[in-house]
């Protein structure tokens, strides 16, 4: 479940095909498919290279897109507007491997029932604090969608505070320890 396909005619893709930022350098990329079909999509980002850097890093430049310098490690560093409480996060966790997951997506026809979305996520625990060995799995999420991911185990950030963001809706800062 964890698979994706690295071989592609780069002839077959339009500019407009990619969703690509500076995040998605140092990024775990996990594929949910079925019958070589993808069906849903995360993304872990982390402050290191990771087993698909270069892979990304090609992509950018065999496709002449331009990303900007970011100076941050993590998305939520370039939103959340308690600055303090997101250095003091990262800083408490300096000797410990974390990591944002983000740009879940679910195709609209997988969605109903909310089986894709249990199995991806359940499985994305597994890679990332067992394979990977990560100790802690940062999200934001929107408030509509938090009690769906405390079935998982994630919990609001301590002393953390809703917010919104341009045009998203209200949001917080949720993380998930690794399991004991």
């Amino acid at each position: 479940m964890n698979s994706f396909d690295m071989t592609h005619d780069k002839n077959e893709f339009d500019m407009n095909d990619f969703d690509i930022n500076p995040f998605d350098i140092n990024a775990y990329h996990f594929g949910a498919y079925l019958k070589n079909i993808p069906i849903g999509y995360i993304r872990m980002t982390s402050s290191n290279p990771t087993n698909t850097s270069e892979w990304t890093k090609e992509i950018i430049s065999e496709n002449g897109i331009n990303l900007i310098t970011c100076l941050n490690d993590f998305p939520f560093e370039r939103y959340y507007p308690d600055e303090y409480l997101s250095k003091r996060l990262i800083n408490s966790y300096s000797t410990k491997k974390i990591g944002e997951i983000g740009k879940i997506a679910i195709h609209g026809d997988y969605r109903n029932g909310g089986l894709v979305f249990e199995n991806l996520i359940s499985q994305f625990q597994l890679f990332c604090f067992y394979e990977q060995e990560y100790d802690l799995a940062i999200k934001v999420c929107s408030l509509e969608f938090e009690m769906h991911y405390k079935n998982f185990g994630f919990q609001r950030i301590d002393h953390s505070t809703t917010f919104s963001y341009k045009k998203v809706p209200e949001a917080v800062i949720i993380q998930f320890s690794k399991p004991l």
